[in-house]
């Protein structure tokens, strides 16, 4: 069964518009990595500076062995220089799926 792997995280307020581009450039490098399906940005509208990073994974065992690899922590720094304080991350299994 799929995941979704879910982070939020606050920007360093005036640092947005990096941020959404360091985005852009860890997800287009994080093509064709094992189990990766793909990613979204999305941005909070009603807290500026407040966004949710969605990844979506074939499987929580292919996540995990990226998420434990060394060279994740080098491939997400673009971005995360921009958090303010830490980032929350949750793993869910995606149980229904309605088209």
């Amino acid at each position: 069964m799929s995941v979704r792997v879910l982070v939020l995280t606050d920007i360093t307020p005036g640092e947005e518009e990096a941020f959404e581009r360091a985005f852009a450039d860890v997800a287009a490098r994080m093509k064709g990595t094992p189990g990766h399906i793909g990613d979204e940005l999305l941005r909070d509208v009603r807290a500026p500076g407040s966004y949710v990073l969605v990844g979506e994974w074939t499987n929580r065992e292919d996540f995990q062995t990226w998420f434990d690899a060394p060279g994740h922590q080098e491939t997400t720094t673009p971005m995360r220089r921009y958090w303010a304080g830490r980032a929350r991350h949750g793993v869910y299994e995606v149980v229904v799926r309605v088209d």
